[in-house]
């Protein structure tokens, strides 16, 4: 999102990252902003509104903000970019899909916008828009469905390791973890994968 408005040309520009919960919004907006505190470049270019999670463009005035979702935050939102943080999580709300729509409603006057869907996988059946959201990205992987401005990327086993219980095994975990091994310390997962497939398949499934 930072490298969003850093290339926008649109004066105002709205940008949103979504949240299911303050949790999540507080974890959205710590890295944008210590982005900006960090990197001598981006210091002078942003200013970092900590109490309104809001990071604007000095000189666009575009902002950025990190919202946790309910009817009143994203009513009316006009963004040119919005990133949907933790959608399983939102497939646990009962009026999500018609939150969700509403927030990116503005697309419609904004060629240039777009909407990310990121999220980890569910401790539970997908439900929901999460459901929803995650068998249309599927089906444009899998050609089932046209859509050419839907990028589908999805780091998950394919159903003949499921079925085989390939995807049980430790040697294939960083088929679902993209970041194994760089940012996400390897010997630990490979340590916590052992010791919830020990404590049964509830545990493991969490």
């Amino acid at each position: 999102m930072m490298t969003a408005m850093l290339v926008n040309q649109r004066q105002s520009a709205e940008f949103a990252i979504l949240a299911p919960t303050i949790e999540v919004a507080n974890n959205s907006f710590a890295p944008s902003r210590d982005m900006v505190k960090h990197e001598p470049e981006l210091e002078p270019i942003f200013q970092v509104q900590v109490h309104v999670k809001t990071i604007t463009h000095r000189i666009t005035g575009a902002t950025l903000k990190v919202v946790a979702a309910d009817a009143n935050t994203v009513s009316g939102k006009k963004s040119v970019g919005t990133l949907v943080d933790e959608l399983w999580l939102f497939g646990k709300m009962a009026n999500a899909e018609d939150m969700l729509r509403e927030a990116i409603g503005g697309l419609a006057a904004r060629p240039e916008g777009f909407v990310i869907y990121l999220t980890t996988q569910s401790n539970e059946p997908p439900a929901g828009v999460f459901a929803k959201k995650l068998q249309y990205a599927r089906d444009v992987r899998d050609g089932k469905i046209i859509d050419k401005q839907f990028v589908p990327v999805i780091y998950e086993h394919p159903p003949e390791m499921v079925r085989s219980k390939e995807h049980l095994k430790v040697e294939n975990l960083a088929m679902v973890n993209p970041n194994f091994g760089f940012s996400v310390d390897q010997a630990f997962l490979e340590r916590e994968f052992r010791k919830a497939r020990e404590e049964g398949e509830e545990s493991f499934r969490g």
